[in-house]
């Protein structure tokens, strides 16, 4: 499916964007390495094609991701 065909869909853009989160967190996660959300919305603005023209747009999916992460969790997360 390519990018106008992927903005045609309601929502979809959204979703792309929270699974582009996602990803970037799992290489983070394998390279054992940190970033900021500043780096997120740039590693991707060099692509082609990305669901955020904004950086708010690009935050926005980094707090869904999160939400939904935590809301998929039955116990509660100690903090330490």
């Amino acid at each position: 499916m390519g990018a106008k065909q992927i903005e045609k869909v309601l929502g979809s853009k959204s979703y792309v964007g929270i699974f582009l989160c996602v990803s970037f967190c799992h290489k983070l996660l394998s390279s054992k390495t940190t970033a900021t959300q500043r780096e997120l919305y740039y590693f991707y603005k060099g692509g082609s094609w990305t669901p955020w023209s904004t950086q708010a747009e690009c935050n926005e999916s980094q707090f869904s991701f999160v939400a939904s992460f935590l809301s998929s969790i039955d116990e509660e997360i100690p903090f330490v």
